[in-house]
């Protein structure tokens, strides 16, 4: 950037939608699975809760 130049705003969310979309994540990523990476109790009810609620559990 040079002097004087505005500082550019990015909304992070449509950045990170628009490259789940065009990368098709949603196809690649298998939600029925547990995740690889242990989650505790309490976050493991809550992904699989938040995956139920949108169909792709």
């Amino acid at each position: 950037m040079r002097s004087g130049d505005t500082e550019p705003a990015i909304s992070l969310q449509t950045l990170l939608n628009e490259v789940y979309d065009i990368y098709g994540y949603d196809l690649v990523v298998d939600y029925s699975q547990q995740p690889v990476s242990g989650l505790s109790e309490a976050d493991a009810a809550w992904v699989d809760a938040l995956l139920r609620e949108k169909d792709l559990r």
